[in-house]
């Protein structure tokens, strides 16, 4: 397969670069383990002299952990709400009581989108909502990353009910246009975050083909028709048999995700997941009118 392939040689660059050979290789990793504390202890000056801050409000924490520069405050309203809110299967919409059925939601049940499980970190509202059009700027990489990071525990959480992890992790493509304009893809940033975390490979598999109209304003079936036929697998990729989770960053009726996941289906894909980062409240949606 050709990310299998993509990874060995990622791998076995990584093990060429640590090879030293002959004594000027045994001075060279010599001085890399001197230098190494010295580092630590120049980091903690800086920390010490210049506190790190909260990546959304400026506050100087609590911090919800070392690696993510979020405060607690912040991801109060979302952070640590996982296993304990009844949540759809399919769309992960948080509800106000487990669906009739416990499986999936009354829209799913409905609309029918082709995505297996899902995932969510809390609702596009209030300071997540901030946070992610703030991830849609080239120079905020670092909250992609954090982000990214808490969407990978969550996706962590999930293994178990879904049935294992996954085997790759593909991003929500953007048209080559629209990110020539914006200069980043939100989506690639929080992917490569999850498959890091969860090690497993993040790949550009599929691609846009149509740049399709903003999904913004449109109703339900607009939503639907606007994405059709977008996507296309992207060359040199097999996905017989595998488990994909499908990274975007926001979810709000799932046509987009679900227009991948045919991609991907179609391609003998097994299993077809999604996770993201914030989830459209239904009182959000244009409806049909």
């Amino acid at each position: 397969m050709a990310w299998r392939k993509q990874s060995e040689k990622m791998r076995a660059d990584g093990q060429r670069s640590d090879v030293r050979r002959g004594p000027v290789g045994a001075k060279r990793m010599a001085g890399k383990r001197a230098i190494r504390p010295i580092g630590a202890w120049w980091g903690a000056v800086v920390d010490l002299c210049f506190p790190p801050t909260c990546l959304a409000c400026g506050s100087e924490g609590p911090f919800v952990s070392e690696e993510v520069l979020l405060c607690e405050l912040c991801c109060q309203p979302w952070y640590g709400r996982g296993s304990d809110v009844p949540r759809c299967g399919r769309c992960a919409i948080e509800l106000p009581s487990p669906p009739v059925d416990a499986t999936v939601c009354s829209y799913c049940r409905h609309w029918g989108p082709a995505i297996d499980r899902g995932a969510a970190l809390g609702w596009y509202q209030e300071r997540l909502r901030g946070m992610m059009l703030a991830t849609k700027r080239p120079r905020h990489t670092a909250l992609a990353r954090s982000l990214g990071q808490l969407l990978a525990e969550r996706v962590a959480e999930q293994t178990t009910v879904w049935g294992g992890p996954p085997q790759m992790v593909v991003p929500v493509p953007m048209h080559w246009t629209r990110r020539t304009m914006r200069g980043v893809n939100a989506a690639e940033r929080l992917a490569y975050e999850v498959g890091r975390r969860l090690c497993v490979p993040a790949l550009r598999a599929v691609r846009r083909i149509r740049n399709t109209a903003t999904q913004h304003g449109l109703t339900r079936s607009q939503r639907w028709r606007n994405v059709r036929g977008a996507f296309a697998p992207a060359a040199g990729y097999d996905f017989d048999g595998l488990r994909v989770l499908i990274v975007d960053d926001i979810l709000t009726t799932g046509a987009t995700a679900s227009e991948v996941a045919r991609v991907l289906k179609r391609r003998k894909a097994s299993w077809i997941g999604v996770a993201v980062v914030a989830r459209t409240p239904p009182a959000d949606w244009a409806t049909d009118r």
